[in-house]
C-alpha cells in the first residue's frame, strides 16, 4: 500500500463509486477509466412535516 492511500484511509476518507465502470475507490478521480467519482453512501432523503423522531405517535 502507498503513502498515499495510507494518508486517504487515516483521514476517514469515505467510499466513492465510478458511475461509469463501477468500481469502489477513494479518490476523486477513477483509474480505470478517468471519470469523476460519486459517494457510494445512500442519504436519506428529508421529509417535510415529519414529526421528530423522539415523538411519540398516537394509535387510535
Amino acid at each position: 500500500m502507498e503513502t498515499e492511500d495510507v494518508n486517504i484511509i487515516s483521514s476517514g476518507a469515505r467510499l466513492k463509486k465510478c458511475p461509469k465502470c463501477k468500481t469502489y475507490t477513494l479518490k476523486d478521480i477513477c483509474k480505470t477509466c478517468s471519470q469523476k467519482t460519486q459517494s457510494a453512501h445512500y442519504i436519506f432523503p428529508k421529509i417535510k412535516n415529519a414529526p421528530p423522531r423522539s415523538a411519540p405517535f398516537k394509535r387510535k
